[in-house]
């Protein structure tokens, strides 16, 4: 049996129509849709067209199972997924919030404990400041006594330059620790002013 039908749904062609229910006892149909959107009611489906979903239905008409189209299946796998990772960042979010409730017990506690992380590196920038300071100085006078030398037509010694080489080198290390200091006090100000916020939120009273 071959049944077509629009897409509105409108039977425009029956085929094999006077065949008796019972020589289909037991059959079951394919219902599917052709490229073109027109309805089909079949004994088999053409495996090309599987992907586009279609329903298995008895002689009765009553729907045996329903297979839907693999677009169907990836936006109700891609639905899945997205509920999935809303419920973990939802689940991760409480569990930050019930640490940061047994952090800190009030909003100052967060801001000392913030400004203490700050003023830590601060130490830590101010003591590296004095040793470029040192470099410096040890570095300006190792030049002078090159530049010296060098105006009486005298060889530096190679222990000299090199020791101007290490000194550079200091220096920019130092230089380069200072910025990764003052990079990771910006970071801290980041993270606290936003327990501070998620604090409130947590602690407001409604």
């Amino acid at each position: 049996m071959r049944i077509l039908f629009n897409k509105n749904g409108l039977l425009f062609l029956l085929l094999s129509v006077s065949l008796s229910c019972s020589l289909f006892a037991g059959e079951v149909y394919y219902v599917y849709k052709d490229k073109k959107g027109l309805t089909h009611i079949e004994d088999s489906i053409p495996g090309e067209l599987t992907k586009y979903g279609y329903k298995i239905i008895n002689e009765q008409g009553m729907i045996i199972k329903e297979v839907p189209s693999v677009a169907t299946k990836v936006k109700k796998a891609n639905a899945q997924q997205l509920r999935t990772e809303k419920k973990r960042a939802k689940e991760v979010q409480k569990k930050k919030n019930q640490q940061l409730l047994r952090r800190f017990t009030s909003l100052e506690d967060i801001r000392e404990t913030g400004n203490k992380k700050i003023m830590a590196l601060q130490s830590q920038i101010d003591i590296t400041k004095i040793h470029i300071k040192s470099f410096e100085k040890n570095l300006n006078d190792l030049q002078e006594h090159a530049l010296s030398l060098s105006k009486k037509l005298k060889p530096v010694p190679d222990e000299n330059l090199q020791d101007i080489q290490r000194l550079k080198e200091s220096i920019k290390k130092n230089k380069k620790y200072i910025e990764l200091k003052r990079t990771e006090q910006h970071e801290i100000r980041e993270e606290f002013i936003v327990l501070i916020n998620d604090y409130k939120k947590l602690t407001v009273k409604k």
